[in-house]
């Protein structure tokens, strides 16, 4: 049987309190591991992305099979969570 990869681009403006630059994404896909150096985001520069994203935007390109996935966006670690509540959620077989 053959699982269909989708290409999933995450976008994450860095909150202006934030201390860490350092953007991982952990969740249910990658068994929550908060520094994963395949799931870690990138700046997003003015010849980045887009230019419509805007400057100081971190991004992540990856690839997961069709599926409801949850995550929670760290700076290599649980002490260091970008949001609070719950874990997000999104799906990739629409």
């Amino acid at each position: 049987m053959a699982y269909s990869q989708h290409s999933v681009t995450l976008l994450f403006p860095l909150p202006s309190n934030s201390k860490d630059s350092n953007l991982f994404l952990a969740g249910s896909f990658n068994a929550w591991n908060p520094e994963n150096r395949n799931f870690g985001f990138q700046k997003n520069k003015k010849d980045g992305v887009s230019d419509s994203v805007g400057q100081g935007t971190y991004w992540l390109g990856i690839k997961l099979a069709g599926g409801m996935y949850e995550f929670k966006v760290t700076g290599r670690g649980w002490d260091k969570v970008e949001c609070k509540r719950a874990a997000l959620t999104f799906r990739t077989d629409f």
